[in-house]
């Protein structure tokens, strides 16, 4: 079969309307990668801005999260091993831990974050007993950011309510 001669195209022909730059070397020009990176950085500061409130909330549901998790281990402990577990709530040193009473072991020991500090508290120290009551009752005030979060801890039960 033969291929008729019009639609052959030779590297010459393709490559004479071809603009070849200077020094034969393909790239981009300075003010076009200036343009874009001038572009990029405009977009990125005013992201920056945007995304600052979700990390706010998202560092706050965090702390919430977390200081749940932290109350709900004390007291899982103290009921399991049947051991007083003692919550102490440093204004001072902005932390709050557990210890278990019998052995002096630390179950955990939490410094807060910059962003989050405790702005008062009516019970530096309350202990959960081996049946799960908590002993002194009373209320944590927490601060992260903007919002207050209070921890409340129930007479009876173990019953403690985290809010804003």
């Amino acid at each position: 079969m033969e291929i008729p001669w019009s639609l052959v195209t030779t590297a010459e022909s393709v490559n004479k309307n071809k603009r070849v730059p200077l020094g034969g070397q393909d790239g981009f020009t300075l003010l076009e990668a200036m343009v874009v990176i001038s572009v990029l950085t405009v977009s990125l500061s005013l992201a920056v801005h945007t995304f600052k409130p979700l990390w706010t909330k998202v560092n706050k549901k965090m702390f919430i999260t977390k200081l749940e998790a932290d109350l709900y281990y004390a007291h899982s402990y103290a009921i399991s091993r049947k051991e007083r577990v003692n919550v102490t709530i440093s204004r001072l040193n902005n932390e709050y831990s557990a210890m278990d009473a019998g052995t002096g072991k630390y179950l955990y020991r939490r410094k807060l974050s910059v962003s989050n500090r405790i702005a008062e508290t009516n019970i530096p120290r309350y202990t959960i007993t081996p049946d799960g009551n908590i002993s002194p009752f009373g209320t944590v005030v927490f601060q992260s950011g903007e919002v207050q979060i209070k921890l409340t801890t129930h007479i009876g039960r173990g019953r403690f309510v985290v809010s804003e």
